[in-house]
């Protein structure tokens, strides 16, 4: 959650009215900012759990913590996906709101599409090595959605000072 006042609300604002859709199925919903809670618990959203202890920086334990509940939830089929919601870094001025599945994982380029004459020998199997690092993988991608996050954030904070101050020394 934002803990300033010169960007929460627009800044959070900005993400909910590009991109919140609500889930097809009123299940639960997880959520970070508190403005993101509230939103959807007014559309009749039941929020599930909830996590407001960030203060605007990244923790990487808590943001793996995080992203294993979800991983949970989704694997003992108490939900059907995981969608993130959250702001992509693009550069120092633009972040874009964004809307991802995270989970299930779609595969985009197919182990069948390779064309390879080579039979290798993999120990331990490719099953085991993708069920060993597909988790991995996966929180790692969520650690990398939260970090973006932050990095919209405090970019959109730093350019709303530099505005206020522009705006004080004008009045100056």
């Amino acid at each position: 959650e934002s803990h300033n006042a010169l960007i929460g609300v627009s800044f959070h604002v900005t993400i909910l009215n590009d991109r919140a859709r609500p889930p097809v199925d009123r299940g639960g919903h997880f959520g970070i900012p508190a403005l993101l809670i509230r939103h959807f618990t007014r559309r009749g959203y039941e929020a599930q759990e909830a996590f407001l202890d960030l203060a605007g920086r990244p923790n990487p334990a808590k943001a793996e913590a995080i992203g294993r509940s979800l991983m949970e939830r989704f694997l003992s089929g108490r939900v059907g996906s995981v969608s993130l919601l959250y702001s992509k870094f693009v550069s120092a001025t633009t972040s874009r709101p964004t809307r991802e599945t995270w989970l299930p994982i779609e595969i985009r380029n197919p182990q069948s599409d390779i064309r390879n004459s080579h039979d290798y020998i993999f120990e331990p199997s490719p099953e085991q090595v993708f069920t060993d690092l597909l988790p991995r993988w996966a929180l790692a991608a969520f650690q990398c959605r939260m970090l973006e996050a932050f990095t919209s954030e405090h970019s959109a904070r730093m350019l709303a000072m530099k505005s206020a101050t522009d705006n004080a020394q004008e009045l100056v």
